[in-house]
């Protein structure tokens, strides 16, 4: 008895369930199609079968005032030098007369060779004369040979200019075929003639190649340290001298260092403006010096060229620091020259950084309207800022919308 009472309570809660979900049917469907749309694009998510709205952050698009302070990491370098090294190989060196971080003058002498012995010299002499006069007979007969194939080709020519139809096909192949033998020809001396002039060349580096001379004023970057009395095996390079005109501070890389938004320009500049700047060395010695603004990244559009001119941009500003310290000018590490600048951009659209997010290569952001959010693609500038961390807006946006912020 007492189990046919349960199956009948059950049987009527089903019946009941049955007849609730048939008086909404129709409404069911409509609900959950709505709520597949809200739930893809993030603004409602189900919850024990109810549509709640999700919990977002969203914040203002406006106008603010943005700081950046950029740490330009530069280093000296020469755009020209010169690579030294004696010619002749297998000698023995017998003095140098420089270091590096010494300046020279061009003909100056900055190392030498131990004199040839008299029987190597008297060899070395005899296979001169013996290579001029090849060279000499080469060149006498390159003359004939090549006179003699351009009367071939005239001569070939005038025959193709005077055929009939019935020759005329065979006399034109004549002059090509003498044509391209003259190329071949030509092709083939210049080969020749340059072999004979290499020997040559070998040879009276090995009678007069005793001497590194300097080509130009400079200074010098590099030496091997190789002692006199040392038998140079092969051609090792001895020096790299470098022309003090081509003394340039090249840009390597830099680093950003965010800072705050400020309410005042104090710590901003402009163009024409002078800033602070120092060189750390190696050595960890460092001295300061001036630096010139010659365009504004921000005023100017150029977010990535900005340009300075150092002052004073003199080598000798350098080399007496160097000398005064006794600092190697030539020292294993280069130094590096740090850079401060502050710029700022005044009443410019911005929004977190955070509200930004990325599809390929262009930027978008999720704005917040009427309770729905749409993707909305923009155009960005400069960030700033190191605790709230804001863009600049170019394109895309206006003042008052509302964004989408996600988590990094």
């Amino acid at each position: 008895m007492n189990c046919l009472l349960i199956n009948i309570l059950l049987l009527a809660m089903v019946l009941l369930i049955l007849s609730a979900c048939g008086d909404n049917t129709a409404a069911s469907h409509s609900d959950e199609a709505a709520l597949a749309r809200v739930v893809t694009e993030g603004l409602l998510i189900p919850l024990e079968g109810a549509a709640v709205e999700t919990r977002v952050t969203v914040a203002p698009v406006q106008r603010r005032t943005l700081v950046s302070t950029m740490t330009y990491i530069l280093t000296p370098v020469f755009a020209a030098h010169y690579f030294l090294y004696f010619e002749t190989p297998n000698r023995v060196l017998a003095a140098v007369h420089t270091e590096r971080g010494e300046r020279v003058q061009a003909g100056d002498v900055l190392a030498e060779l131990e004199p040839l012995d008299p029987e190597e010299a008297e060899r070395l002499f005899l296979q001169r004369q013996s290579v001029q006069l090849e060279l000499s007979r080469f060149n006498r007969d390159f003359i004939e040979e090549r006179d003699r194939r351009l009367n071939e080709i005239n001569h070939a020519e005038f025959q193709l200019e005077t055929a009939n139809n019935t020759n005329h096909q065979r006399r034109y192949l004549e002059l090509s075929r003498h044509r391209i033998q003259y190329q071949q020809f030509l092709h083939n001396s210049e080969q020749n003639r340059e072999r004979i002039t290499r020997r040559l060349e070998d040879i009276n580096d090995h009678i007069s190649g005793d001497k590194i001379i300097a080509p130009i004023d400079g200074i010098v970057l590099f030496s091997v340290g190789i002692t006199p009395g040392t038998l140079l095996m092969g051609s090792p390079r001895m020096f790299i001298l470098a022309d003090e005109n081509s003394f340039q501070l090249m840009h390597f890389f830099d680093s950003l260092v965010r800072q705050s938004p400020l309410r005042d320009g104090r710590n901003a500049f402009r163009y024409g403006d002078v800033l602070p700047a120092h060189i750390l060395l190696s050595t960890q010695e460092r001295f300061d010096f001036e630096v010139r603004i010659t365009s504004d990244p921000w005023t100017t559009g150029e977010r990535a060229n900005m340009r300075f001119v150092f002052e004073p941009l003199d080598w000798d500003v350098f080399l007496t620091f160097f000398e005064e310290n006794e600092i190697n000018l030539a020292m294993p590490g280069v130094p590096q020259i740090f850079v401060n600048t502050t710029s700022y951009a005044v009443d410019v659209l911005t929004i977190p950084f955070l509200a930004v997010r990325q599809e390929h290569v262009n930027e978008y952001v999720y704005v917040y309207e009427a309770g729905e959010r749409r993707r909305q693609f923009i155009t960005t500038g400069e960030q700033c800022g190191q605790t709230r961390n804001y863009i600049e807006v170019h394109t895309g946006l206006h003042e008052g919308q509302q964004v989408y912020l996600h988590s990094r």
